[in-house]
């Protein structure tokens, strides 16, 4: 390029790039390696480059002021900093921490306190572009009660980047409860990306109140302490599957299965719902029931601990499970001298398992005056053909209540065997209502049969009709049970 005048030609380059918005990439870098040859080009009297909206001239007046390390072009940026877009701002932040970085605190005093949004605003921008900026932390924690949102929300993700500072991690704790959803938001981001056993108390108070997503990303990050830090959270689950959302109850749940030590949480669960309200201790249950499958490994060894109401407990929570290992424990407590209602609830879980030796285990119960109603019940449900043997033995007996008892149980068999025994006893039986009763599983089991069920309600009401005549006539007397009474 030809060379000009000197004052004209600095002058008018300095002008084309002032003026020229539209000028090539090719001719800017041409314009400016002139001037940067030039030594009558002067950086500390265009600071207005610093600001310009092509990159390539800010990149070129960040280079030749720095090599100036003056501290007083420093002071000249600071004043022009406030207003400018946020990407200039950090630009020309970063270059005045260059300049003059131990004087930043001084100004920075001012600024934080300035009336002026835009010039507190600049400071956030001197704060976070310094290499070090949790020097400033003091600072900090004046725009962190800035009462612009924008700058309190800004605060925020500055202090988020470093949680392993711990007085980062103070300051946003005790704002995680903040009325601005942005701040509390900003806070459970960074927590949850680097949970820590501090954030169980702060996110179980917050849990119940956030929206879904934030819910979510609580339990992601407590789900990854339960592994770890078991003993901090587990104690706060237990009320929350009680609680009258459902979403708060899955939470829960979710929470409890992330338990490595899951005997001990059942246990702990157990011994929580001794003494609770009745309806806190059904809706406990059955959000608990929700995994049991999970928790079938843990139950065994609770069925047979030293505390009635933690077996009563594990009995519970066993219902419907197929998991053999709870034969055993399950067996040992049917046969055992505990209450006959304890040992009735094994009855009613031994049940699910149609195996010999335990269909001949409830044979043996089934004239023991303690478990008798549960073992007949039990051989019922069962629906093995020895348990239908053993039944029918019991419909002669002289206790119309237990020849109910195996009607109930008949009914529940699978066999159609069963169900003609039904019919037969409906028909025969010499209590009428034993015969009722019996008409009454025909007509729940609805098998279609209306001529039959016709039948034998015509009989039921004809003998009951013959025995209120004879009755009437004095053919019929009543007589007590207790013969000196008669």
């Amino acid at each position: 390029m030809a060379l000009f005048g000197k004052s004209e030609n600095i002058s008018s380059l300095i002008k084309k790039i002032q003026s020229d918005a539209q000028m090539s990439p090719e001719n800017l870098s041409e314009i400016l390696e002139q001037l940067g040859a030039s030594p009558e080009f002067l950086p500390s009297k265009n600071l207005w480059m610093v600001s310009h909206s092509k990159g390539a001239v800010r990149q070129f007046a960040h280079k030749r002021i720095a090599a100036l390390q003056d501290p007083k072009i420093a002071d000249s940026l600071l004043r022009e900093l406030p207003g400018k877009s946020e990407n200039i701002r950090k630009e020309m932040a970063s270059l005045i921490h260059r300049l003059d970085g131990k004087r930043v605190s001084v100004h920075l005093s001012k600024m934080v306190h300035s009336k002026k949004i835009e010039i507190r605003e600049a400071a956030l921008d001197l704060i976070h572009q310094s290499p070090n900026w949790e020097d400033y932390l003091g600072f900090l924690k004046v725009t962190f009660r800035d009462p612009d949102s924008k700058i309190a929300q800004r605060t925020t993700r500055i202090l988020s980047s470093n949680i392993d500072n711990e007085t980062c991690f103070l300051m946003l704790r005790a704002r995680i409860s903040d009325d601005d959803p942005k701040i509390r938001r900003i806070i459970i981001e960074a927590f949850a990306k680097r949970p820590r056993p501090e954030i169980v108390e702060p996110f179980f108070e917050r849990i119940a109140l956030e929206d879904h997503e934030c819910r979510g990303l609580m339990v992601t990050a407590l789900s990854r302490l339960a592994k770890k830090s078991q003993n901090a959270i587990e104690e706060r689950l237990l009320p929350m599957l009680a609680d009258e959302e459902p979403e708060i109850r899955e939470i829960a749940v979710k929470l409890l299965k992330e338990m490595p030590d899951r005997q001990r949480v059942l246990k702990i669960f157990l011994n929580h719902l001794t003494g609770v309200a009745s309806w806190v201790r059904e809706r406990s249950l059955e959000s608990m029931q929700k995994i049991s499958s999970d928790l079938t490994e843990a139950l065994p060894p609770l069925l047979l601990d030293e505390d009635q109401g933690i077996r009563v407990g594990a009995m519970i929570m066993a219902t419907g499970s197929n998991d053999e290992g709870l034969i055993p424990p399950l067996l040992k407590i049917f046969n055992s001298q505990e209450d006959w209602w304890i040992r009735s609830m094994a009855a009613d879980l031994l049940k699910t398992f149609p195996h010999p030796e335990i269909t001949q285990e409830l044979i043996k119960k089934i004239d023991d005056p303690d478990l008798s109603y549960s073992a007949i019940s039990a051989l019922g449900q069962q629906g093995s053909p020895r348990g239908l043997d053993a039944l029918k033995t019991k419909l002669t007996d002289s206790n119309p209540g237990i020849r109910r008892a195996v009607l109930k149980a008949m009914s529940d068999h699978p066999s159609e065997e069963a169900q003609e025994i039904i019919v037969q006893t409906a028909r025969a039986d010499s209590d009428i209502e034993v015969k009722d009763f019996a008409i009454e599983l025909l007509r729940a089991k609805n098998e279609g049969n209306e001529a039959l069920l016709a039948e034998l309600e015509r009989k039921s009401r004809k003998e009951l009709e013959d025995r209120a005549m004879e009755f009437a006539k004095g053919g019929l007397s009543l007589q007590m049970e207790n013969e000196t009474l008669n």
